[in-house]
């Protein structure tokens, strides 16, 4: 009888362990693999760093953990976490179950037939949700397959939300609706604890032009981590967007404070516009070739009367970290060698490069117009 107590108690355990998981029979404790379950939940909700990091801690519990040693091969790409090719080689399968051997032989044949590796383990294991989403993703209507697996499987269909929101927001088939991209998307949030929900959301605001709430969700994904966040980038950029006004006028003045110490010959006030990561190229109203300009030059040829910018444009890039400026210069300087007075005109484009020690100028470019004259010819 207490045999029998016994072997019903271990099947009762390993039908919980098995139901309500991304991959069930797992080579793994029951805490390695509750974990493991919880870290695939990030990796295929493109949280790579928390899912190594669990890995990581389902193995401390239980070292054969085979699905936790998978899924760190698994993030192996590009360089990071290692090299998955020479990981895959050194993997010891004699321990794997039958459902990580399938994940195993994903990843070994995924550079030959990525995608059908996926289908065909989606089709021998209809089940699994884990392999479910996979043949999703790689089937010809990724969103029509998506969003059947999302009704299928709605306990693990936070990613699934998260990519068909997507195409309400960035797909170029589908007319742009930010209420369903926002709508589809927070259903991954009350589904998934994690930040990459908060950043996709952050994205779609973003692409709708609504950079103070995108800038709002980013900040959301980057509470989830201290230190350097992967999200911290784009929390940059909402920032920088949704006080887009505010950074032009400082690039105007920066504009106009630069041409101030270039008259008056201030190299020191000059040098700190100078890029920290290159040099700066310049191209002068003289019409000499362009050169690189390592620090400021001082100019001894005439004397700067007066030099004076107008029609100040800016123009950012989607990142908001480089700016384009084009505006006129008008003035006059005196040729210190005969005394003669020059009408200057002329039609500047500079490039701005924001650095860590803030705007610097990285290129410059003057031509004189039809009706004054540029620099003297250095000739």
């Amino acid at each position: 009888m207490k045999n029998i107590i016994l072997t019903i108690s271990i099947c009762f355990l390993s039908a919980n362990i098995a139901y309500g998981q991304w991959l069930p029979g797992k080579s793994c404790n029951s805490t390695a693999s509750d974990i493991t379950d919880q870290a695939i939940a990030h990796m295929v909700n493109l949280e790579t760093p928390f899912a190594v990091g669990m890995a990581n801690a389902a193995l401390m519990v239980d070292p054969d953990c085979g699905s936790a040693k998978l899924l760190k091969i698994n993030a192996a790409m590009a360089g990071n976490f290692g090299d998955r090719a020479e990981q895959l080689e050194n993997l010891d399968t004699s321990n794997l179950s039958e459902t990580e051997m399938v994940w195993y032989t994903i990843m070994v044949n995924a550079q030959d037939d990525w995608q059908g590796v996926r289908m065909s383990a989606a089709s021998d294991h209809p089940e699994i949700p884990l392999f479910q989403f996979w043949g999703a993703m790689a089937s010809e209507d990724q969103m029509a397959a998506l969003e059947e697996y999302a009704e299928e499987f709605s306990d693990y269909a936070s990613s699934a939300y998260n990519m068909i929101s997507y195409s309400y927001s960035f797909n170029d088939d589908i007319e742009f609706d930010l209420d369903m991209a926002i709508e589809t998307i927070e259903k991954t949030i009350a589904m998934h604890d994690g930040p990459n929900a908060y950043d996709s959301r952050a994205e779609h605001y973003a692409e709708a032009g609504d950079f103070e709430k995108a800038l709002e969700s980013q900040l959301q994904a980057m509470n989830y981590a201290a230190g350097p966040s992967a999200y911290q980038r784009n929390a940059g950029i909402y920032w920088r967007s949704s006080n887009q006004e505010a950074w032009s006028d400082s690039i105007k003045a920066y504009t106009e404070e630069r041409i101030g110490y270039t008259m008056t010959n201030d190299t020191e006030g000059s040098l700190k516009f100078m890029p920290e990561t290159m040099s700066m190229i310049g191209c002068t109203s003289n019409m000499n070739p362009c050169m690189a300009i390592d620090e400021p030059m001082e100019n001894t040829s005439f004397t700067w009367n007066e030099w004076e910018v107008d029609e100040i444009d800016v123009h950012f890039n989607e990142s908001m970290d480089t700016a384009i400026t084009t505006y006129t210069s008008t003035g006059n300087y005196t040729m210190n060698d005969s005394g003669d007075e020059v009408d200057y005109h002329t039609r500047a484009s500079e490039v701005w490069q924001l650095e860590d020690g803030g705007w610097k100028l990285v290129h410059s470019n003057f031509a004189p117009m039809p009706d004054g004259d540029g620099m003297p010819s250095m000739n």
